[in-house]
């Protein structure tokens, strides 16, 4: 018996083919920031349930320890609208927690 290998074929199974990238508006993007003003593990409860209520935002996780909140946001919002979105949350708290962007992960 004989197998071709067709390398289109077996495209997704290589780590990078499917990878999002920031310009991309068919792809997600998640983006990680860096965040000031949470005091205690209850902080990191609140701010994943407000994160995750917003429109734009697929998913979040909040890490109280690492200091650090990373956003999967809805296919086709850019890095921009993303950051935007970030300062809006900051604003709804009245400054309480401010988001420093990382990057595009």
């Amino acid at each position: 018996m004989l197998f071709a290998v067709i390398p289109e074929v077996l495209a997704w199974t290589a780590p990078d083919a499917a990878a999002p990238r920031a310009d991309d508006a068919s792809s997600t993007l998640t983006r990680a920031y860096s965040v000031t003003g949470m005091t205690c593990e209850g902080c990191t409860s609140l701010l994943d349930s407000f994160l995750e209520d917003q429109p734009e935002v697929e998913h979040a996780t909040v890490t109280y320890a690492e200091a650090r909140v990373r956003v999967e946001f809805v296919v086709g919002t850019t890095v921009t609208q993303a950051d935007r979105v970030m300062e809006r949350v900051s604003a709804d708290w009245e400054g309480k927690y401010v988001f420093s962007a990382e990057g595009v992960l």
